[in-house]
């Protein structure tokens, strides 16, 4: 996997136009990512030995075992590296999640797992590699929010890991990933705004309504957290500083260790009293405007940081963009160096005459270079696409044919054993194994119904395909089967 100069460009020329390439801190968290992608990449090649961890031979094994602790050995000289620095670090940790948890979680369990039926449809089909990666992202979520709120963690896990997860459903669609992209913007607006305002022009955020900056620092779990002095010294904000100093020394006398020996309440209070006559003899002026915008100096800080990583985020989304946008255009050629090559096309599908004449239109339109071509990725979006292209540039279609005949076989799928049976493990899940084999299924009435296997597909789906049908539905988890060939018979139960 080479090397995206693109990619380094994007991220590394806003600073040197800047000026500050220099520091170390900005290239820590992609050459981190980097250093972990290889790491992940070693250790799926484990799969490439074929029968590991049997019939390698050492060697092989001993490579790739060296190749593996030379990876993970990058990564704590780059971890170490970055503690001589004192480079920043904060934002590592999600890149360890993204670039090593993620892939490894999705990589050690790639079973799949189906939800419940909804209208004949499973409400998701995937793995329990994704199923794991989307409830760490969401819990990672939930949990920063609730215990910092809106900071580098939760930003890492909302654009380093969340959008772009969602994203990936959206790149070959582009119409519905501009959309996207623009709702993600519209909702971040608020945050990113006033990050905008404190770089380029942070004299106007004194201008910014204080209810406001209430409503962001709700939304950021934010509150601010200054003590209020004043109460702690039982003064008003009015006094002076006569006042203070006086009423200090009054409590201070009262609350003194000498006085109140190892009372911890006591104490505690002489050093907050202390504490808040400090602020206000050494530094009241900065402590009188910091609490009247204690909002801004808050939110401030978590706005900017929202800024700098949606920036991030979108500069990885162009350039992803971009190669998405190279591959389709790749893809379009194919499709008409396909036709243009008179190679074979489903004419009727289309809606041209499958003759020769269909054919030159279909060539007379893909011809020129610049015409919109599907992207083909094998599926019937692919032809009803087609179809509306040479609509638009004014061909007249044939409808949809409407196909008549007879039917010529009729099978019938069951699923063999059931993960709540104990004599699951007598079923081989070899795929194909049991075609050939006479299957026997119990009726309600008693009596037996017989067929033979045609297609196994084994593996933990265990589908066997029969023929002729059985003439009726058995019953999931009740009806009775058994598997018969010369040599023996083996009773197991069916789910359907």
């Amino acid at each position: 996997m080479g090397i995206s100069w693109w990619r380094m460009a994007f991220i590394f020329g806003p600073a040197i136009a800047r000026g500050d390439i220099s520091s170390f801190g900005l290239y820590t968290p992609f050459i981190f990512g980097h250093l972990l992608s290889r790491v992940v990449r070693q250790w799926k090649s484990k799969v490439k030995l074929r029968g590991w961890p049997h019939k390698v031979s050492p060697e092989l094994t001993r490579g790739w075992m060296i190749k593996l602790v030379r990876e993970i050995a990058f990564v704590f000289f780059f971890l170490a590296f970055c503690h001589w620095m004192k480079s920043e670090t904060r934002s590592l940790f999600n890149f360890f999640l993204s670039s090593f948890v993620n892939p490894m979680l999705r990589f050690w369990f790639p079973a799949r797992s189906k939800g419940p039926l909804y209208h004949g449809q499973p409400l998701w089909d995937t793995t329990w590699g994704n199923i794991s990666v989307y409830v760490m992202m969401l819990g990672g979520l939930t949990t920063s929010w609730i215990i910092q709120g809106i900071d580098h963690i939760f930003l890492g896990f909302l654009f380093l890991q969340i959008v772009p997860e969602i994203q990936k459903r959206f790149w070959m669609k582009p119409v519905q990933h501009l959309y996207l992209v623009v709702g993600i913007l519209l909702v971040c607006f608020p945050f990113f705004s006033i990050g905008l305002m404190a770089w380029y022009f942070p004299s106007y955020l004194e201008s910014i309504p204080k209810s406001f900056l209430q409503w962001l620092c709700w939304l950021a779990n934010a509150r601010p957290e200054i003590p209020d002095h004043y109460a702690t010294l039982g003064v008003s904000p009015d006094a002076d500083m006569k006042t203070i100093k006086k009423v200090f020394r009054e409590m201070a006398i009262e609350l003194h260790p000498d006085k109140v020996g190892d009372d911890p309440v006591k104490l505690a209070r002489f050093h907050a009293i202390q504490t808040a006559s400090d602020a206000l003899t050494k530094g009241r002026a900065e402590y009188d405007k910091s609490i009247e915008n204690q909002e801004l100096n808050e939110i401030v800080p978590r706005c900017y940081a929202f800024l700098v990583m949606i920036g991030y985020w979108l500069l990885h989304s162009l350039i992803d963009w971009n190669d998405v946008e190279g591959m389709r255009d790749q893809g379009k050629d194919a499709l008409r160096d396909h036709v243009l090559a008179d190679r074979p096309i489903d004419l009727k599908s289309l809606g041209l005459s499958n003759d020769e004449q269909g054919m030159l239109i279909l060539k007379e339109y893909c011809t020129p270079q610049d015409v919109e071509l599907p992207f083909v990725s094998g599926n019937k979006a692919d032809i009803m696409e087609m179809r509306d292209c040479l609509e638009k540039a004014g061909y007249k279609l044939e409808p949809f044919p409407e196909v008549k005949g007879t039917v010529q076989k009729v099978y019938q799928e069951v699923v063999l054993g059931s993960k709540e049976m104990k004599n699951l493990k007598d079923i081989i899940t070899t795929p194909g194994f049991y075609v050939g084999y006479s299957i026997l299924v119990e009726k309600f009435d008693g009596s037996v119904a017989e067929s033979t296997i045609v297609d196994y597909t084994g593996g933990d789906k265990r589908v066997a395909t029969v023929e002729p049908p059985l003439g009726f539905v058995p019953v999931a988890d009740i009806s009775k089967f058994t598997l018969k060939k010369a040599g023996g018979a083996k009773d197991v139960w069916r789910r359907g």
